[in-house]
C-alpha cells in the first residue's frame, strides 16, 4: 500500500493572502498534497482592523486541529510572520504528543520559511529593534499606516520579490499584497511550538525583508533556548521562495514528507 502523503498547511506572511501563494499551491497539489491556507484575520481587510496575532492563532489552530483530529498527519509551512502564528498556535498537536495520548495524526514538521522564530513573550517589534541593534547598517523597512489600524509595506516590490525579474509576474504578485493589522507587531507569543516539533528552517540568502544575518540571529537564539531537532536549508533567493524558487521549495517539502509519511 502506498503511504499516504501528509496534508500541507501554509501559514501565510504579513500583507499576504492565500492568492499570493497560488503558483506554489498548484505545484504542491501536482505532487499529490492536500493544501490548506487559512486566510489570516490580520489581512482580511475588515475596517477598522479586528484581526491580530491571537485571532490568527485561533484560526490556524482550528484548521490544523481539525485535520489531526481526523487522524491526518500535517506538515506546517510557516512563511515570515506566519512563523509567529504557527509557533503560537500549534503546541500539543505534534504526532509525538498525540501518540502519547493514544491518538492518531499530528504535526510532523514545522518548516519555517525565512520566518520569525521567536520564544515566548517576544514581539515582532522587539525582534525588529534587536535586528537594528545587531546591524545598524542593515536596510530599514518602511511602513505606511492608515487610520483603520492597518499598515502596508512601502516598497514591497523590492523587499518581497527582488529576485523576480519578470515584471508581469511581479505585478500580478504585488496585486495580491495588501494591508496588515498593526496590532500584530506588538503582541507577544504565549506558546512556542518549535520546542515540541521537529523544525526545518529555510534561509533565503538574498532576502531584503528579513536579511540572512537576522534570520541567523533568531536561529542562534532558539538553539540557545533548547532547539535541538533542527535542519537548516539555504536557498539563494529572496523573501518569497514560493514564487522565486518554487521547484526548490516543493523539493524540500517532498523530502520532509518522504522522511515522515506513514501508511
Amino acid at each position: 500500500m502506498t503511504p499516504r502523503k501528509p496534508s500541507v498547511v501554509l501559514v501565510h506572511g504579513a500583507w499576504h493572502v492565500p492568492a499570493s501563494y497560488a503558483q506554489f499551491v498548484t505545484a504542491l497539489e501536482a505532487n499529490g498534497y492536500e493544501v490548506l491556507i487559512p486566510h489570516l484575520t490580520s489581512t482580511n481587510g475588515t475596517k477598522p482592523a479586528e484581526g491580530d496575532l491571537y485571532t490568527d492563532t485561533a484560526q490556524v489552530r482550528e484548521c490544523i486541529a481539525g485535520l489531526v483530529s481526523a487522524g491526518k498527519t500535517v506538515i506546517a509551512l510557516l512563511h515570515s510572520y506566519g512563523g509567529q502564528v504557527g509557533s503560537n498556535a500549534l503546541c500539543g498537536l505534534s504526532v509525538e504528543s498525540r501518540s502519547k495520548q493514544g491518538l492518531a495524526g499530528g504535526i510532523l514538521r514545522l518548516i519555517y520559511i525565512c520566518a520569525f522564530l521567536l520564544p515566548e513573550n517576544r514581539t515582532l517589534m522587539q525582534q525588529a529593534e534587536a535586528f537594528v541593534v545587531a546591524d545598524p547598517n542593515a536596510p530599514q523597512l518602511s511602513f505606511a499606516f492608515d487610520d483603520q489600524g492597518y499598515c502596508t509595506m512601502a516598497d514591497g516590490r523590492d523587499r518581497f520579490i527582488n529576485c523576480v525579474s519578470d515584471e508581469i509576474v511581479a505585478a500580478a504578485y504585488m496585486a495580491t499584497v495588501g494591508p496588515w493589522s498593526v496590532k500584530c507587531m506588538n503582541q507577544p507569543l504565549t506558546h512556542c511550538a518549535w520546542k515540541e516539533v521537529q523544525v526545518i528552517y529555510i534561509h533565503t540568502n538574498k532576502d531584503m525583508t528579513i536579511p540572512m544575518h537576522s534570520q541567523q540571529m533568531m536561529v542562534d537564539r532558539a538553539k540557545q533556548l533548547g532547539l535541538e531537532d533542527l535542519e537548516i536549508i539555504s536557498l539563494d533567493t529572496d523573501h518569497s521562495p514560493h514564487l522565486s524558487a518554487t521547484k526548490e521549495l516543493v523539493a524540500i517539502v517532498n523530502k520532509a514528507a518522504s522522511q515522515t509519511c506513514s501508511v
